[in-house]
């Protein structure tokens, strides 16, 4: 099994995700990683259902967005482009999902890629 190659995660994806989890981060009620906190397995398949609605949402709205000639679609609340937040809450996902083994910490391919 080889390593991943983290070279493959561009600067801007990094920006991106950085600047949406900060603004989350000044929200009244709200610290620094949150969403990290474990929570009782009940909810595991909840919170992670509920980041990849958020993350359905941003999409979304980033989508529409490009149908009307507008590339940038910022969100109404922070002002951050909807592909930030939508970075951020897969992120999210991503890491709560490995937590709570319902992904595994580092996916292989099962085939070699053509």
């Amino acid at each position: 099994m080889s390593k991943p190659d983290l070279s493959q995660v561009r600067g801007p994806l990094l920006n991106y995700v950085s600047r949406a989890l900060s603004f989350g981060d000044e929200v009244p009620g709200r610290e620094r990683g949150d969403w990290l906190f474990p929570v009782d397995t009940d909810e595991d398949v909840v919170r992670l259902r509920r980041q990849l609605a958020a993350v359905l949402r941003h999409v979304t709205a980033a989508l529409d967005a490009l149908e009307r000639g507008d590339c940038a679609a910022l969100d109404r609340d922070s002002g951050l482009p909807h592909l930030a937040h939508a970075a951020a809450r897969l992120q999210m996902a991503i890491v709560q999902a490995v937590d709570a083994d319902l992904l595994p910490a580092d996916p292989q391919p099962r085939r070699q890629a053509p």
